[in-house]
């Protein structure tokens, strides 16, 4: 039974790890973060989204 224990145990460790990570990353991803309008958003996801059909295309070929 002990070794259940200790299983869960570093279960809690890993999870309370990944709580901090996950903070951090937060915490960096709204320093850094650049919010736009709608309408520029939506102008920027059609030009990545070309540029991955054309990658895509190109690595095909």
């Amino acid at each position: 039974m002990e070794k259940g224990k200790e299983g869960w145990s570093a279960a809690i460790g890993n999870l309370s790890e990944m709580t901090a990570n996950l903070d951090s990353l937060q915490k960096l991803v709204v320093k850094k973060a650049v919010f736009v309008d709608d309408d520029t958003f939506a102008k920027a996801s059609l030009t990545s989204e070309q540029a991955r059909t054309i990658k895509g295309y190109v690595d095909w070929k």
